[in-house]
């Protein structure tokens, strides 16, 4: 079971990663492009519709709130991201 709790995160950590590392981010990111970048991550890992599914929800969170938060703590918060 522990498992099945844990593939997730190790999903959503590898479609973030290569994006989460960019320098200081720029003013004119969006909710958009933001979902853009970790849905094409998620093309690498082996289940690819979980991890939509967080990109999806991650979105929805930034379309309320302005903010990009992957759920891995290792990973760059975005703030000020335009609700777009």
């Amino acid at each position: 079971m522990r498992r099945l709790l844990s593939a997730p995160i190790v999903i959503v950590l590898a479609a973030s990663t290569a994006w989460a590392q960019q320098p200081a981010q720029p003013s004119n990111y969006t909710c958009s492009f933001m979902k853009g970048r970790c849905d094409s991550g998620c093309s690498t890992v082996p289940k690819a519709g979980q991890c939509q599914s967080t990109c999806q929800a991650q979105f929805d969170n930034c379309m309320q709130t302005g903010t990009w938060a992957p759920p891995q703590s290792n990973v760059k918060t975005f703030t000020n991201v335009i609700k777009q």
